[in-house]
């Protein structure tokens, strides 16, 4: 198989729904609530302790448990040290009262990874098997789709109010369109990359993805949005590193199982909110009664 490439309307589709999502969340939040939630050590150290220490060790034992080969493994290990999924904040920022939260989870987790990961990897990889990031086209990445968007969103509130909330509803409705058109067109790869890797490793996927759920619902604190928010930012892991750091070993294979568990982990972390979305409807409607 060859190696992974995104196609031009796959990757505009995804450039769309973050440079929207983050606009609208901008739009939504204020820079002083996404600041208190940095601040907030509490919860921030345990979604650190979740993300850089716990899901990786739960990996380590899924990835013993199952006897995965060695480009599972290697792929899966990849996963587990690159936290901040860019995609979590299509179902993060619907937690109730969580968007504040997941922005600040989001940029800590990213900014982390980028150091975290490789450096990581290289710790516990095979001395053949070292790996690298472009830090010059991926900080620019971060900025032009996560940091401008959000600031350009956190403006538009802050000085034009009115026009603020006219563009709300259409650059939220706009992501969530750009981000289900780039699914149906990822499925057809994921399908393939499950095939490739094999159902064990399929299966140890879906361990790791309802572990790091666990781990993330347990550390998130009493209130339940924040739990959603620490579930699925622990759950869905930095596809976008992880690749970058499996193309630098020039695997095909290894890139195969990173791609696989992107077509896992957005329907279990879609589920988990589909639930929380209806539970906190019924919740609303039995307070009023």
């Amino acid at each position: 198989m060859d190696t992974i490439h995104l196609d031009a309307i796959p990757q505009l589709l995804a450039y769309t729904f973050l440079v929207l999502m983050m606009f609208s969340i901008g739009l939504e939040v204020r820079l002083r609530d996404i600041a208190a939630d940095l601040r907030n050590y509490s919860i921030m150290g345990r979604a650190l302790l979740a993300n850089l220490i716990l899901a990786p060790i739960a990996a380590f034992a899924i990835v013993k448990l199952f006897q995965l080969n060695t480009d599972a493994a290697v792929g899966f290990l990849l996963l587990a040290v690159a936290p901040g999924a860019v995609f979590a904040t299509n179902f993060t920022t619907k937690a109730q009262g969580g968007k504040s939260f997941a922005a600040a989870l989001l940029f800590t987790l990213v900014a982390v990874s980028l150091v975290y990961a490789p450096v990581i990897a290289n710790l516990i990889l095979p001395a053949e098997m070292q790996v690298s990031l472009p830090y010059g086209p991926l900080v620019v990445k971060i900025l032009l789709l996560l940091v401008l968007p959000m600031f350009a969103g956190l403006a538009c509130k802050r000085w034009m109010g009115k026009l603020a909330n006219t563009l709300l509803k259409p650059a939220s409705l706009v992501a969530a369109l750009a981000f289900v058109a780039f699914m149906v067109m990822m499925l057809s790869s994921g399908s393939q990359a499950r095939s490739a890797i094999g159902g064990r490793a399929v299966v140890a996927m879906l361990v790791f993805i309802a572990s790091a759920m666990l781990i993330g619902w347990l550390l998130g604190g009493p209130d339940r949005g924040n739990r959603q928010v620490m579930a699925t930012g622990t759950s869905m892991r930095n596809v976008a590193i992880a690749l970058l750091l499996a193309q630098s070993l020039a695997s095909a294979p290894i890139q195969f199982v990173v791609a696989a568990f992107f077509s896992l982990m957005v329907p279990c972390n879609l589920l988990l909110t589909i639930y929380e979305n209806v539970r906190n409807k019924r919740a609303k409607k039995a307070s009023k009664r």
